[in-house]
C-alpha cells in the first residue's frame, strides 16, 4: 500500500513535478482529543503548462454533491490533461462533514 505524503503547514518543498499525480495530505489543524485534521489533496499536473483549476467538495459539511462530483474526476480513468493543473479537495470541511452539518 502506497502511503501518501502528509504535509504539515504548507506546500514548501513538496513540489509534483509536470506529468506527475500525487495525493497528499494537508495537515490543518488538530482536533480536541490531539488527533491531527487532515484534508486530502490530489494534485495532477500536465506536461504542458497552462491555467490551473482547483475543484473542491463538502465546504458546508451536509452538502455532498460537491463531494460526488470530485470523486468522478479521481476516478476516471480517461481524464487527460492536455495542459495545466488540476487540484482536487473532495471534502475541504472534514469536520462539517464527518458530522454532516
Amino acid at each position: 500500500m502506497k502511503r501518501k505524503k502528509r504535509i504539515h503547514g504548507g506546500w514548501i518543498g513538496d513540489d509534483v513535478a509536470p506529468g506527475e499525480s500525487r495525493d497528499l495530505e494537508l495537515v490543518v489543524s488538530e482536533s480536541y482529543s490531539g488527533r491531527d485534521v487532515i484534508i486530502p489533496v490530489h494534485v495532477r499536473r500536465a506536461e504542458k503548462t497552462g491555467p490551473k483549476v482547483f475543484v473542491t467538495g463538502a465546504l458546508h459539511g451536509d452538502e455532498l454533491n460537491g463531494t460526488g462530483a470530485a470523486r468522478s474526476l479521481l476516478v476516471d480513468e480517461n481524464l487527460r490533461l492536455q495542459c495545466g493543473t488540476l487540484v482536487i479537495v473532495p471534502v475541504l470541511n472534514v469536520l462539517g462533514f464527518e458530522r454532516h452539518e
